[in-house]
């Protein structure tokens, strides 16, 4: 609002500017405008609202091996591709494994619970790690949101299941 209240500020400024306009009686008749110039005041505001694009990597650090994976295009385009085979995966959990708990799963669900679980693990300890300062990871939605996702995961498939071992040991 400041930036938007200082261009319309700088705009209204420029009113007693005086400006060569031919005048019906006089065609070289100087004489002070009453309004700021249009177009230029809209193009003050404009620019004014247009903001740069957001990237969550100005707020990594500029050397290290955490950053550069980070960084990376290939780890977002395998990111992307993990997501999309697990979005399958919970299709075909759903459909075929009947078991309540991944402790009694046939092995290739189990297989690819852990499989989904490290990966998205090691993807968001990179990006963590590669913040500058790890508070800064809380004013990216996407990180946050990452980060309910994955600590969810890890709750459901190791926690529980060293809590389930605990509790019934080897009747499972």
């Amino acid at each position: 609002a400041t930036t938007l209240v200082s261009a319309c500020a700088r705009g209204v400024a420029t009113m007693g500017v005086e400006a060569e306009t031919p005048s019906p009686t006089s065609p070289h008749h100087t004489h002070m405008a009453v309004f700021p110039d249009r177009d230029g005041l809209k193009d003050m505001v404009r620019q004014q609202m247009v903001k740069p694009e957001y990237d969550v990597a100005r707020f990594y650090h500029e050397t290290g091996f955490c950053q550069h994976v980070a960084r990376h295009h290939l780890f977002e385009k395998a990111t992307l591709c993990v997501i999309g085979l697990n979005a399958v995966w919970i299709a075909v959990d759903t459909d075929y494994n009947h078991a309540a708990i991944i402790l009694t799963a046939r092995p290739i669900f189990q297989v690819a619970e852990h499989f989904f679980c490290t990966y998205f693990l090691f993807e968001w300890t990179m990006r963590f790690l590669a913040f500058r300062r790890k508070k800064d990871g809380m004013r990216d939605g996407w990180f946050v949101f990452d980060s309910m996702l994955v600590g969810t995961m890890v709750f459901e498939t190791w926690l529980m299941s060293v809590v389930f071992l605990m509790i019934n040991g080897a009747a499972v």
